[in-house]
């Protein structure tokens, strides 16, 4: 769950501290997860779409398309049971992932690997691979 710093909610000055990282379904943003604990770095990749040619007695830069996408390796450690049910049940569809320094982006994820813990019962190592995906929050 967020945790409000300051005042207050609604008080000036206030503001609003994620954990480390937040799951919401994007048709339902109450269909949330939320995770403590990530890895010690978390990779992002953005992706242009552009390949340099050799075209005569020159290089050329093709673009195709004018968008970046964001893609996010994620490594969750130690999760419960709830978060890996809900990163299941949810795998396919869209949503939103937000980090503790206020990156917000629109992703979908196809696998759901994790590496069960013998040590600890339930909890379970989850790797993941996010791609954005072109959505509007136009009303």
């Amino acid at each position: 769950m967020p945790i409000v710093i300051g005042d207050g909610v609604g008080e000036p000055g206030g503001t609003l501290a994620f954990c480390a990282i937040w799951f919401n379904l994007a048709a339902n943003p109450a269909d949330l997860c939320s995770f403590r604990k990530a890895d010690e770095k978390i990779g992002i990749t953005i992706d242009t779409r552009t390949e340099v040619r050799q075209l005569a007695n020159r290089r050329r830069i093709v673009r195709r398309g004018v968008a970046a996408y964001t893609s996010i390796d994620l490594s969750l450690p130690h999760c419960e049971p709830a978060q890996i049910e809900w990163l299941r049940d949810h795998a396919g569809q869209l949503v939103c992932v937000r980090d503790h320094v206020g990156t917000k982006v629109y992703v979908v994820y196809a696998q759901l690997p994790r590496e069960v813990l013998t040590r600890v019962r339930d909890w379970a190592d989850v790797k993941l691979s996010l791609d954005e995906i072109t959505h509007t929050e136009a009303v």
